[in-house]
């Protein structure tokens, strides 16, 4: 190629090299460069401006060939969109965006076009143009990965938020229906703020518990909708890969889950490996302020007062399997020995150990955990420094991996050529000196991972006292344990509560509380203390959390109904009521648990006098529906909504007119009218309670 026919008499291959020479440009590989320099020359609209402007305006000529000595991906969307060359001589090249910026340039992108499809390849080309800018100031050193990372994962949400704004429009539009909205949780990178270049963005999609069947049939054609807008590919590529198996139940689960159906798979089923990948969950689009009201009611699984042996058993055993699963990890960065995952694994097992008794903990992204992990104390700055620079540097390869040719990559290539591009770009000599520091950061963080990644993380959580739940780890013989803890609580609840006097027989009966399996317990730690607290409100905390005890400890299916009881308001204030009143009700739901299934069936407060209404008794099992009657004015009298004296005016109206049914079943026709029942006592004066005689 010669651009004599420009005017410029020069030739392209020796004018490469002048500029090189000319602003002292910094090159990885000449041939590399070269390629892409001739390809995008041979491409351009203007090549005499091109030109020009390399020879006058080196901040351009050192962006430019940046990119064209470090990335096929890159140099393929300045092909694409040639116009994307003003970007590398603006004023804003290095501007930091946060979300809130790129929400509102998401928004005036689609506002200029009309048409959904439009709207659509607008934001791909906004992805586009913030990828070429943000890619070359972190390969030129002026964006570091940390900041790289937040760029991109707010760049990523806003258009999450945007490309659903478009979608919901376009089918409100369509199906000529007003719709709702859902909420859309990011989990792992992006949920952490950590997103890489071409990473997959892992969703859940949640929706409120109030959608009813026909707007359920509608979001879940919007989810489906966007999810293929997401992956759909295009002229402009796709937006990102899409992966939902993070939902409950995972893959086999419903795409589109109401609310309380996902807390309660969190809280009852989910496995130990999801409650840690909660610790990554935020709600990046839709319905905002449902994500974090749901996060809220989880955050006590996700941190837990006291977790049990058994999950930290398991996360170990999870880092095993996925160490196993890699065959030749000398060049593999994340999954093996000394990657990536240990640095993410040990920053989550703090959090799942200290979470709850530090909240700053409470984070989703790994550097910053991996700050506040040193500044309490956790690790010493040594081991910070091995961990630190060496996630920094497996992550910036990883980066400069996938801007090399936008594929998801996480272990060094086999071309020798990229290795050295790669090595450049780290400001290393070559392949083999990339391999080496890469094996010897590996060598240090897994020196600190082995450190801590262990059961005595565990033993040493166990030492720092905090609060009641500390129980759960106690053996049945260790009743003085269980009596300091139970004054320590005494002595921290607000002193509007009533506290447990007799220690030594509540501590009994807390111990009896905690027996069950693994699952429960592991329920329990994490409840008992709110739990306990209810208890303290009640008239008589040491009798009612006797009687509940021995509740809980003679119900068939122990396990399920605690987490029912746990997340039922209503039915937990009624049973601590009966523990509190009347273990008599107890001993009867225990007997006969169908009244059980009643009482979270009803949850009536307001039930209408038995006197105005006409009862129907169950001829083959009368004391069933007496009984039914007790507990509907039991809950009317316990929720608040009826004094003693109606209890009473009540239960004896029940008694007159069970005497009535009894009479008009069991006395013939002839002798009705010779025969009289007098009511004596408590029944005559209406004072009768539900443990009176007749």
């Amino acid at each position: 190629m010669n651009l004599k026919s420009a005017n410029l008499n020069i030739n392209p291959e020796t004018f490469f090299s002048s500029i090189i020479t000319k602003h002292n440009l910094k090159i990885t590989d000449i041939d590399f460069t070269k390629n892409n320099f001739l390809r995008i020359l041979d491409h351009s609209p203007s090549p005499y401006f091109l030109c020009s402007d390399l020879i006058k305006r080196p901040l351009f000529a050192y962006r430019l060939f940046t990119i064209l000595s470090s990335s096929i991906y890159l140099t393929k969307i300045l092909l694409q969109h040639p116009n994307y060359m003003d970007l590398l001589s603006s004023v804003n090249f290095e501007l930091n965006l946060d979300l809130e910026s790129y929400i509102l340039e998401a928004k005036r992108t689609t506002e200029i076009f009309k048409g959904f499809e439009n709207k659509i390849n607008a934001l791909k080309r906004l992805k586009l143009r913030e990828h070429l800018r943000i890619a070359t100031r972190e390969i030129q050193g002026s964006l570091d990965l940390k900041n790289s990372t937040l760029q991109l994962s707010a760049l990523y949400e806003a258009l999450l938020r945007e490309i659903l704004n478009v979608c919901h429009s376009h089918l409100e539009e369509r199906l000529d229906r007003k719709m709702p909205l859902f909420t859309v949780f990011a989990g792992g990178k992006l949920g952490g703020r950590e997103i890489n270049y071409c990473s997959d963005v892992d969703l859940v999609f949640v929706s409120s518990q109030k959608i009813d069947y026909e707007e359920m049939k509608l979001l879940n054609k919007l989810a489906r909708f966007y999810i293929k807008i997401l992956s759909d590919f295009t002229q402009d590529g796709f937006f990102f890969q899409v992966d939902m198996n993070l939902r409950p139940e995972g893959p086999d689960g419903a795409l589109l889950p109401k609310e309380n159906a996902s807390i309660e798979y969190w809280k009852k089923w989910a496995d130990p490996w999801e409650w840690q990948s909660l610790i990554k969950f935020r709600p990046v689009a839709g319905n905002i302020s449902l994500g974090k009201e749901i996060l809220k009611s989880l955050n006590k699984i996700i941190y837990p007062n006291f977790p049990l042996e058994n999950r930290i058993d398991q996360i170990i055993q999870i880092k095993e399997r996925i160490e196993s699963q890699i065959l030749d990890d000398s060049s593999e960065l994340k999954r093996s020995a000394g990657g990536i995952r240990d640095v993410e694994f040990l920053c989550q097992l703090f959090q799942t150990l200290y979470g709850y008794v530090y909240p700053e903990l409470q984070q989703v992204n790994t550097i910053k955990v991996l700050e506040t992990i040193l500044k309490l104390s956790f690790i010493d700055e040594d081991d910070f420094h091995k961990l630190y620079n060496g996630y920094i540097f497996l992550r910036r390869i990883e980066h400069l991996l996938m801007i090399y040719n936008n594929q998801i990559s996480h272990e060094l290539s086999k071309d020798s050529e990229q290795n050295n591009i790669i090595s450049k770009l780290m400001n290393l000599e070559d392949e083999n000196d990339l391999k080496k520091m890469i094996s010897d950061h590996k060598k240090n963080i897994r020196s600190v991972f082995d450190k801590y990644f262990n059961k005595y993380s565990w033993i040493k959580r166990k030492k720092l006292k905090k609060g009641i739940s500390q129980i759960i780890e106690l053996e049945e013989d260790s009743s003085e344990d269980v009596e300091k803890l139970l004054l320590d609580f005494n002595n921290e609840i607000p002193k509007d509560l009533n506290i447990f006097s007799n220690i030594e027989e509540s501590s009994k009966y807390l111990l009896l509380l905690k027996i069950g399996s693994t699952k429960f317990q592991e329920s329990l730690s994490y409840q008992l203390e709110d739990l306990l607290i209810e208890i303290c409100k009640t008239n008589h905390p040491d009798y009612t959390l006797k009687n509940l005890s021995l509740f809980l400890s003679n119900m068939k299916g122990k396990d399920t109904f605690f987490q029912v009881l746990m997340d039922n308001k209503y039915l937990k204030n009624l049973i601590l009521s009966f523990s509190n009143f009347s273990p008599y009700l107890l001993s009867k739901i225990i007997n006969e648990p169908e009244y059980l299934d009643y009482l979270i069936e009803t949850k009536e407060t307001d039930f209408e006098s038995i006197k105005t209404r006409e009862l129907m008794f169950n001829l083959k099992n009368i004391s069933g529906s007496i009984f039914r009657e007790i507990l509907n004015i039991s809950q009317s009298y316990l929720t608040n909504m009826r004094n003693e004296t109606w209890v009473q005016k009540e239960i004896s109206c029940l008694g007159q007119k069970l005497c009535e049914y009894c009479f008009d079943q069991n006395i013939p026709e002839n002798y009705k009218d010779k025969i009289a029942i007098l009511a004596l006592g408590n029944f005559a004066t209406t004072r009768l309670t539900i443990t009176s005689d007749l």
